[in-house]
């Protein structure tokens, strides 16, 4: 408000005003309105001299009185807070009141030079920058140690002030023992002023003397603490031997930077804690006395507390219980080049960067300390040695003989002025241990471009961990000389180096080579691993890049992850071989991961073990970003791909996928006799997140090989074709051993293949694949459960003239879901040696996900004699080989167990399981449960062991003499059904799913309701629920290859048995005697002769 009371004080002319006077209260009225005077309008420039208010008044805006140089005096008794400049230029003020001020702006009396006498700062009072420069006649100032000065940049609240003679500093306490920080920061008062403090002021605060110009000594042994810039830039400070209490704590940086007035002696005490740059610029000192502090408080520098201190020609290092000089205590000091240091006898250890960057000492007896810190020395360009003659030789000190070994820490040594490197027994170097597992981030003691020499002493038998680990400063000139026979290169040792690091030619004992112990090295040509050397860390020779060849020890017996990774001239590997005994050598995951030279490799019969790589690498594998095409000789079949706690899994992969015109080719060489694929080998990670393999191609060639195992090519989804047509011998293919291989088109196993059995599972979920050429398939025996299961694509299986033809197999079986899925299957030429087909084996096949139904005709061939016209041999009986041995006695009729077998008649002996019955270790094959519902026959009597109709039951096959399956079982799920007494399909649902051979041409028919057929017939039943296998338009073409008999030689009639019935009977009979009503092609017994019927007969019409 500038009218108060019809007085316009924007406009006012007069000298003096008085509100306090005139509105005691601080109130006045206008019109019907009551007003209170809080403050205010800026008067600067006016000829005001006098000024009161009353206390309603509680604030001065910023210049109020800026430049008014008639006004003397200023009455503001309510004003807690002057603003900036409120007094700016006022040059007659003299006198002042403000006993509730709080708060003093930036400039607020600035050249106000006729304020004389003493100036009060009270507790809690908030003094801005220079808020008092120019006051030139003020003489005495009072700081109460709980104001609160400011300051700006270096400058403080004071500045120039050139009248003042006398400080004192009052102690507030509670907790305000402190000269206030900033309080004199770059003050200019009158030479020799005088500073008093009394003795409960025991801290400094940040700034508080910083750029002064007093005061000229100090007793700093009241002090504990002294804050940051305390003294920085104080160049009166003189002080000559400055000491400081025990334990003093120098809170900030710089606390006496260039402060070069103090000369003498600098002592450090017991237990201080000294700042960085503390005392940076202190020219004039030129003695150091540095106390190590007691045991209980180590005396602590925070790093180049000395610098530019060229003065200093004296260092004493005291023991005051520490034993160890503090860590970085000399960092980054420059004293004079003369300097001399001396260090009390009982100082065995010398601290992380206690003489890094330092410019002394030349030379330090180094047999005398058993502990080096990190960067004890690094940088330090002065230091040459033991002796000074350039020679560092860390070794045990000769009365060190309550310690085992020196410690050195990493960088202790790096970039000195030594040009030799003596290493000696009883050095440990573990503490330069990398921080991560890659070794980038670890430092070994010793490196620089001065080194032309490193010479391991007599007395090492090893290479220390770490001791050259990424020293690549060390110029390739220099020599080394090496330990003789050593047993062990350190881990690291010689990790990122540029000299050669000669790998030793042998190894004492059983050698190691430790992990990365010379990976980035630039070795060059062939290498030769040492006789001796027993195991070869992860890493060891990791990303060597001029290494062409790397030959491996018999005494090898491991080989550590990535050992040999990364080498972009290898090109070569060798393994030892094996002479005899078990094989012993075990390859780490990615062991020559990423060698792009190298096109072959061999697996010798050495290798015992081969890791894929662990879930940290997972994107490798042991064989990795292979050269296309790669080779791997295979020389043993007892190597184990081993992925027990690992999340890895593949083992072998390209750098990148392959193209239509260079695919990716992985050729797998089997050395004679080797007769097998290893399980899981060639496999890739079924995981998602994991790196391809990239393996588009597989050749496959050896003469011995017999059987790939499990897995061994599992869920390669890169794989688009393999050819197996040079290992002819290939009997049998492993459980999943190429399942889930989606991009697999066609596999091919030659002309002359010997295969005889496709594992569970082997090529199921190969949804691209094709085609696969058997070749002869001469000896297939067996197609697994689930072989080709969900091989959506698969059309050509051997195919000829478009025919899938396996007839001149020997195939047996055809287990459940071996086809399911496969809806391009067409058509299947079987042979007549087959003897089962799972009721499952084509679920959801063929044009039709219901079952195997096609457009065309498919076709199957088999033997009428072996399989549907006589009983099958191809019906299992119930076994269980694990059944408990405990028979219910009041059941023995029905548990019969085989303990023989008349291979002549391919029958099966029982015997009627009883409490007296042989012992379970003679059954052959476990127990037979017979079902014996709906049966009206005595099961007693029907399975009596001497029943003729016993040898309908139970037959076996001509080679594994598997039991056929009891035809009533409620648990029998072949497609194949026997009847063992005449059955009549009653019922309507069985009869239109069931098929029989009937008519001329021998196709499949379903059964009409209340058919009968008789003892010794099979059927075909699909099954119910919709998922059977139709055969509706099957052809069954008979083989035309003879019989072999072998339980009728002859049969002849005789005179006894001679009759007209006889004569007219012309019923056909099997060689077992059993009447066939509908012989096909084969051997059998018309009119008491053998015949070979080699045509398709009539058949009558059902």
């Amino acid at each position: 408000m500038s009218k108060i009371g019809g007085t316009d004080l924007a406009s006012y002319t007069g000298t003096d005003i008085d509100l306090a006077a005139a509105y005691s209260d601080g109130t006045f009225t206008s019109g019907d309105t009551l007003y209170t005077i809080t403050s205010m309008e800026a008067m600067g420039g006016t000829s005001i001299a006098t000024v009161k208010m009353p206390s309603t008044v509680t604030s001065l805006p910023n210049r109020c009185f800026d430049g008014c140089k008639s006004l003397t005096s200023v009455d503001f008794p309510g004003v807690t807070e002057i603003k900036n400049f409120t007094f700016q230029n006022c040059t007659s003020l003299t006198t002042y009141n403000f006993p509730n001020l709080t708060t003093i702006g930036e400039g607020a009396f600035l050249n106000c030079s006729a304020l004389t006498g003493e100036l009060t700062i009270q507790k809690g009072v908030t003094v801005a920058y220079r808020a008092f420069n120019g006051c030139s006649r003020i003489t005495s100032l009072t700081i109460h140690s709980g104001s609160k000065p400011q300051r700006w940049n270096e400058f403080g609240c004071f500045m120039t002030m050139s009248g003042v003679k006398t400080i004192t500093i009052i102690d507030d306490g509670d907790g305000y023992h402190t000269i206030p920080a900033n309080v004199f920061a770059s003050a200019q008062f009158a030479d020799g002023v005088q500073l008093t403090i009394p003795s409960t002021i025991t801290a400094i605060g940040d700034y508080a003397f910083s750029s002064a110009n007093f005061p000229k000594t100090l007793d700093f042994s009241q002090f504990t603490s002294i804050g940051s810039h305390a003294f920085d830039g104080n160049k009166t400070l003189a002080n000559k031997d400055v000491t400081f209490a025990e334990n003093t704590k120098f809170t900030g940086e710089q606390t006496f930077l260039n402060c070069t007035g103090l000369s003498g002696t600098l002592t450090i005490p017991n237990g201080a804690n000294i700042s960085y740059r503390a005392f940076d610029g202190c020219s004039g000192i030129e003695t150091l006395v540095i106390n190590t502090g007691t045991a209980d408080h180590a005396t602590s520098f925070n790093g180049y507390a000395f610098l530019n201190m060229g003065s200093v020609t004296t260092v004493e290092i005291e023991n005051g219980g520490n034993n160890k000089i503090p860590n970085n205590t000399f960092q980054g000091a420059a004293f004079n080049a003369s300097v001399a240091l001396t260090i009390q006898e009982s100082i065995t250890a010398i601290g992380d960067n206690a003489f890094s960057s330092a410019n002394f000492p030349t030379k330090l007896d180094l047999s005398k300390f058993t502990s080096y810190g990190v960067s004890a020395f690094e940088d330090n360009s002065a230091f040459r040695g033991n002796n000074g003659d350039g020679i560092i030789a860390v070794q045990k000190p000769a009365s060190a003989t309550s310690v085992t070994s020196v410690t050195v820490g990493r960088k202790a040594f790096w970039n000195t002025g030594a040009t030799e490197i003596d290493i000696y027994p009883n050095v440990d170097y573990s503490k330069c241990k990398p921080n991560d597992a890659y070794y980038t981030a670890g430092y070994g003691p010793y490196n620089g471009t001065n080194i032309k020499t490193i010479k391991f002493t007599d007395g090492i038998t090893s290479v220390p961990d770490y001791v050259f680990l990424n020293a690549s400063d060390i110029p390739s000139t220099c020599k080394v000389t090496w330990p003789t026979d050593p047993t062990h290169i350190g881990k690291g040792a010689f990790c990122g180096v540029q000299f050669t690091a000669a790998i030793p030619s042998n190894m004492s004992g059983e050698g190691t080579i430790g992990e990365y112990a010379y990976a980035h090295d630039n070795m060059s040509g062939e290498i030769t691993i040492p006789t001796g050397c027993k195991d070869i860390g992860s890493h060891a020779l990791y990303d060597c890049g001029n290494i062409t060849k790397i030959t491996v020890p018999s005494t090898t017996t491991s080989i550590g992850e990535f050992a040999f990774s990364g080498c972009k001239a290898l090109a070569s590997v060798e393994l030892p071989t094996l002479t005899s005994g078990d094989p012993w050598l075990t390859l780490g995951g990615g062991f020559i991961a990423n060698d792009p030279k190298l096109t072959a490799f061999t697996i010798t019969n050495a290798v015992k073990t081969i890791y894929c790589c662990s879930w940290g690498n997972r994107n490798d594998a042991s064989f990795s970003a292979l050269t296309t095409p790669f080779t791997v000789t295979l020389a043993s079949d007892k190597v184990k791909a081993e992925t027990e706690n690992r999340s890895g899994g593949t083992f072998f992969t390209f750098e990148k996928d392959g193209t239509a015109e260079n695919p990716n080719t992985l050729t797998i060489q089997v050395t004679n006799g080797v007769t097998s694929i290893p399980d899981g080998l060639f496999s890739e990670n079924e995981s998602g997140n994991l790196r391809q393999s990239y393996i588009n191609k597989i050749v496959l060639s050896g003469d011995d090989v017999k059987s790939i195992g499990k897995k061994s090519f599992y869920h390669i989804r890169t794989l688009l074709s393999v050819d197996m047509s040079k290992a002819k011998n290939i009997e049998t293919i492993g459980e999943s051993a190429f399942a889930d291989c989606t991009n697999l088109t066609t596999v091919t196993f030659g002309e002359s293949s010997n295969i005889t059995t496709v594992g569970a599972s082997a090529f199921s979920g190969c949804s691209a694949l094709t085609s696969v050429d058997f070749g002869g398939a001469k000896k297939l025996q067996t197609l697994g459960e689930c072989a080709f299961n969900n091989c959506k694509n698969l059309a050509n299986i051997n195919q000829t003239d478009g025919k899938n033809d396996l007839r001149g197999s020997t195939l047996t079986s055809i287990g459940r879901y071996t086809f399911g899925g496969c809806t391009a299957l067409a058509n299947l030429y079987l042979p007549s040696t087959l003897m089962r087909i799972n009721a499952k084996a084509f679920v959801n096949s063929g044009g039709d996900a219901a079952g195997l139904v096609t457009k065309d005709a498919a076709y199957i061939e088999t033997s009428a004699g072996h399989c549907f016209n006589t009983f099958c041999r191809g019906f299992d009986v119930n076994v269980s080989k694990d059944m408990n041995t405990t028979v219910n006695t009041s059941n023995t009729a029905t548990v019969w167990a085989v303990t023989g077998i008349n291979t002549s008649a391919r029958q099966a002996i029982l015997q009627q399981v009883t409490e007296s019955a042989p012992s379970s270790e003679s059954y052959l094959n476990g127990y037979i449960i017979y079902n014996s519902v709906n049966d009206s026959t005595s099961a007693t009597d029907r399975y009596k062991t001497t029943a003729d109709k016993l040898n309908l039951h139970l037959m076996f096959d001509n080679d594994s003499h598997n039991v056929i399956k009891n035809a009533n079982s409620t648990t029998n799920d072949d497609m194949m059904k026997g009847v063992i007494d005449a059955k009549t399909f009653s019922d309507a649902d069985e009869a239109s799913r069931c098929y029989v051979i009937w008519g001329k041409d021998q196709k499949l028919h379903h059964i009409k309701q209340n058919t009968t057929l008789a003892a010794g017939k099979a059927y075909i039943d699909p099954g119910t629920g919709g998922k059977g296998a139709k055969f509706d338009g099957f052809s069954f073409f008979f083989s035309s290859e003879p019989f072999t008999p072998t339980a009728i030689n002859a049969v002849k009639a005789n005179a006894d048995s001679h009759s007209a019935a006889h004569d007219n009977d012309d019923s056909y009979y099997d060689l077992q005697g059993r009447k066939v009503e509908f012989p096909s092609t084969g051997i059998y017994i018309h009119h008491g002769r053998k015949v070979v019927i080699t045509h398709k007969p009539q058949s009558l019409n059902l």
